[in-house]
């Protein structure tokens, strides 16, 4: 009763204020009518929630289910509701109550529009979800046979035309205290007005469904706002058949590899880093100063004086900027077949910077080769892979170029990670390169979207909640922790920023009693919301100044359009196999650079090397083994099946007989050409 008198107060205070700024012949609710701009709108917003039992109660927040109310202000069945919840499921109700009324706050003031978030686990997210859009496409048909019978009974004269009278402004409502306030229509439970996306299968199957609004208008006109908080990197990723249908939660992308180089030590042997054709250890000019730099450790005497020609951390080293095209046909997942760490006999080596005269890096789209790589692509000599990556990974690694002694000196450092490590190495004296860019690939931006459902009730207002999940801090704050003071608090640590000023940066700490659980990379701008603790803070940090430097993967997005074509998915999996047992059998098993050149120098070569003189070669090293997987069965393919699979993983263009097997390079370049992922 206390509450109420309290609420009831100040009600009348609110009322008193906003008379006195009415004019004289106004009354409270036609001054409430006419400063609204538009409708009142409600949204549901689906998103997943880390806690079982927020997903439990989420659907009786939203009917507004109090368990703070008396007894004899809740209805027969809201008594029997709260009498089957455990003790955690009515705190936690009471909480989601809060968090709601506070996200509300928010998007009625600014927005005009009510929000009910449905959470939902994971586990259960995309049944709920597509059954959802099932129900809605099933209430849409129902309404349309409706109005056909209406029609009809019209028609028959059995019933009688009524005009319906347009809405043009808002209801109003007295609340329980008395006080006018915006009526907010009620959202069907199928309603799907914004909706998480989680991965690229989900993302493409609800585009081809039609159960996805193209967002390329919308984000014309919030792309200020937008482009401002969410990296432009994420925002281009997510075109599919030329639009966008989502906007990628923004968070750190991928990790450098970084080359960084002992100048001093450089320049003392006569060389500078402008005289390298690239800043890489697999580059020619560079593998040269390195066997300088390792002719030289090797004469020197005192193991204090040495100069090793690399330091790592793990004594190994990645083969960066390599491809390979292998296919995951069983996947689960369905549409993300491609396994480009994987080795495959075909692949492609790109660069890092796609246009020299520009410093352009290589980008979504920048054509990656579909070539033999075990083949030199002269015809004559050794493949690139083979003499430049391979063998020198293992001539580095085997034959004492490497020290795993950070206290050693070193004329270079391979080392990768986050943005912070250049500060670190420059520190240590070095002058730091980046070998290889950050790069998002599929995981990075297709594990956490925002778009918005085909049948939302209002487009542009959910484009407006998506906008303020990634401009918002507050509202963003709202949905990853809840209630400041209630689900978590604020903790700070304290560092001095560039200008040696010191600079308090906050985290969130859960409460004690806080049930309401979310993941910070599935609610929005990931640098918009706190960190969730002190290490986080500067991480969040970091972050933000990496993706400045960072790109996509080429094929980042790639699919294949095989409701037009036919992929040989016989001829893939053939040289899946074939590449697994030549990689398990042979290439794995290599020991030194030496042992790479004797397999290069077994490798057919030459202009008149056919695909048949290839697959005899490649069974003689896989111990002709002529066996691949279907459906978790084995089957057997012939000399000449092998012979066409690496012919069918040659041919880059699309067979023109409709009902011809198509070849997975040519649907790259169909891909390459038509889904718009050149800009």
């Amino acid at each position: 009763m206390m509450k109420k008198i309290i609420c009831l107060v100040l009600g009348l205070l609110m009322m008193v204020s906003i008379l006195t700024s009415c004019s004289s012949d106004g009354d409270v609710i036609d001054d409430i009518n006419n400063k609204a701009s538009r409708l009142t709108t409600t949204l549901n917003l689906w998103v997943i929630t880390e806690s079982e039992v927020v997903a439990s109660v989420s659907d009786l927040a939203i009917k507004g289910l109090d368990p703070a109310k008396d007894e004899d202000e809740l209805s027969d069945e809201e008594k029997a509701q709260l009498s089957a919840l455990s003790g955690e499921q009515k705190e936690t109700l009471t909480q989601l109550l809060q968090i709601r009324q506070a996200i509300n706050k928010i998007t009625k003031q600014k927005l005009k529009t009510q929000v009910n978030v449905k959470y939902v686990t994971e586990a259960e997210y995309y049944t709920k979800v597509e059954k959802a859009f099932v129900d809605h496409e099933a209430a849409i048909e129902a309404a349309k046979e409706a109005a056909r019978a209406e029609r009809e009974a019209i028609k028959r004269g059995e019933i009688v035309a009524t005009e319906e009278e347009e809405v043009t402004t808002d209801e109003t409502v007295i609340n329980e205290y008395g006080i006018p306030e915006l009526k907010y229509p009620t959202a069907d439970d199928y309603q799907v007005d914004i909706l998480f996306i989680g991965n690229y299968d989900k993302y493409r199957e609800y585009v081809d469904k039609e159960w996805l609004v193209s967002l390329n208008d919308k984000l014309e006109n919030s792309a200020m706002q937008i482009s401002y908080f969410v990296n432009q990197i994420f925002l281009e990723s997510s075109t599919y058949s030329s639009l966008k249908y989502a906007v990628p939660n923004n968070h750190t992308v991928g990790d450098y590899t970084y080359l960084c180089i002992n100048t001093d030590e450089m320049e003392a042997l006569g060389f500078t880093a402008d005289k390298f054709d690239s800043l890489s250890i697999y580059d020619e000019s560079f593998y040269q100063f390195l066997k300088l730099v390792k002719t030289k450790c090797d004469s020197t005497e005192t193991a204090a004086e040495k100069i090793y020609p690399i330091y790592s951390e793990s004594g190994t080293l990645d083969l960066s900027l390599v491809h390979y095209w292998n296919f995951d046909l069983d996947s689960d997942q369905g549409y993300s077949v491609l396994n480009q760490n994987k080795f495959s006999i075909f692949g492609g080596i790109f660069s890092n910077v796609a246009d020299s005269t520009t410093g352009a890096l290589t980008d979504r789209g920048d054509q990656v080769t579909f070539s033999n790589l075990l083949k030199s692509d002269s015809g004559s000599g050794y493949s690139d892979y083979l003499e430049n990556y391979l063998a020198r990974r293992l001539e580095y690694e085997k034959d004492g170029y490497i020290t795993t002694d950070a206290n050693a000196t070193a004329m270079t450092c391979v080392v990768k990670g986050g943005w912070e490590l250049k500060a670190e190495y420059e520190a240590k004296g070095y002058d730091v390169y980046i070998m290889e860019n950050p790069r998002a690939t599929d995981s990075d931006v297709y594990s956490s979207m925002f778009a918005l459902g085909a049948y939302t009730s209002d487009e542009n207002r959910a484009m407006e909640i998506i906008t303020y999940l990634n401009t918002n801090s507050e509202l963003r704050n709202l949905l990853q922790y809840g209630v400041e003071n209630v689900n978590y608090t604020l903790s700070s640590v304290t560092q001095k920023n560039e200008e040696g000023i010191d600079e308090s940066y906050y985290y969130a700490v859960e409460t004690e009693n806080n049930t309401y659980k979310m993941d910070i990379n599935k609610t929005g701008n990931v640098f918009l919301a706190y960190p969730s603790c002190a290490e986080d803070v500067f991480e969040w940090e970091y972050g933000k100044q990496q993706n400045l430097d960072a790109t996509t993967y080429p094929t980042l997005g790639l699919y294949f359009n095989l409701t037009e074509y036919q992929l040989d998915e016989k001829s893939v999996r053939i040289m899946n196999a074939v590449s697994e047992r030549l990689y398990d059998g042979v290439i794995s098993k290599f020991q030194t650079k030496e042992d790479v050149f004797a397999f290069a120098a077994s490798v057919p070569s030459g202009n008149n090397v056919t695909s048949l003189d290839m697959a005899k070669f490649l069974l003689e090293q896989t111990g002709n083994v002529m066996t691949y997987k279907e459906g978790g069965a084995e089957k057997q393919f012939t000399e000449a099946e092998l012979a066409a699979a690496i012919v069918c993983m040659e041919t880059n263009k699309i067979a023109s007989d409709d009902n011809a097997l198509q070849s997975p390079n040519a649907l790259y370049v169909d891909w390459l050409t038509n889904s718009g992922v050149r800009g």
